[in-house]
């Protein structure tokens, strides 16, 4: 019932379907604007592109994570333990440590999982859980870990695209975008959320989730990620 009336306030098709033509739209037009200017590349990060492919590779393996169910076959869970394990280590080596509250969070946020984990592992051990609600547990604790720091992963600026904003009203479509991607990390983390809470009560049964529309968020992301890369190949090629 939960998941119905999200998906009547937050519709997944909808959504992606928005998210394709904004992004579209958007990448476009600075693309355009890129040959027009021969290839002016200065103005663009190649560091930023390269943190929005991540940010969303982490909203797909979301939206693959609870499409369908919380856990599934060890060929899945192990990829996906690797994936975020290396996603994990990615942010932990890039994040810069100081005596501050960013920081006593960051730390936590890695403390809390593992401590979480030692205690996972010492069921297994006491064969009280199996080894594929171990790899299942492992992911899951994961994930918020994932999800908070990808926030900061998300390219929301357009810089070519910025010298035409005030000339054909392109500013509140990038504004609607800009809000679009915001709110599907809060939709991913409603979902792990949601999920988490169906788990503890043991109704996480997969005709309880009804989270099958997260492909077409999916197509959305790979769209994304495609405009990236090819940000990326541009830069790395021309420049």
């Amino acid at each position: 019932m939960v998941i119905k009336v999200l998906n009547i306030i937050y519709n997944p098709l909808v959504v992606s379907f928005s998210l394709v033509c904004l992004t579209t739209y958007l990448q476009s037009t600075q693309i355009s604007e890129l040959l027009r200017s021969n290839l002016q590349i200065t103005y663009l990060d190649i560091n930023a592109y390269l943190k929005d492919i991540l940010s969303n590779i982490i909203n797909i393996i979301f939206l693959v994570r609870f499409t369908g169910g919380l856990r599934r076959s060890m060929v899945i869970e192990i990829p996906f333990l690797m994936i975020q394990s290396i996603i994990v280590g990615y942010l932990f080596y890039n994040f810069k440590f100081g005596f501050n509250y960013e920081s006593s969070l960051f730390i936590l946020q890695i403390v809390c999982p593992a401590l979480i984990n030692i205690i996972n592992f010492q069921d297994f051990l006491s064969k009280i859980i199996g080894f594929k609600e171990l790899l299942a547990n492992l992911n899951n604790n994961c994930l918020p870990i994932l999800l908070t720091n990808s926030f900061c992963l998300i390219n929301l600026d357009f810089k070519l695209l910025n010298f035409n904003l005030h000339q054909d009203g392109s500013e509140y479509l990038l504004l609607a975008y800009q809000i679009l991607l915001i709110s599907l990390k809060f939709y991913c983390l409603f979902q792990y959320i949601w999920v988490e809470v169906l788990n503890i009560f043991e109704y996480a049964q997969e005709e309880k989730l009804n989270l099958n529309h997260n492909n077409y968020l999916i197509l959305a992301c790979t769209l994304m990620m495609i405009f990236d890369m090819m940000y990326v190949f541009i830069i790395l090629n021309f420049r």
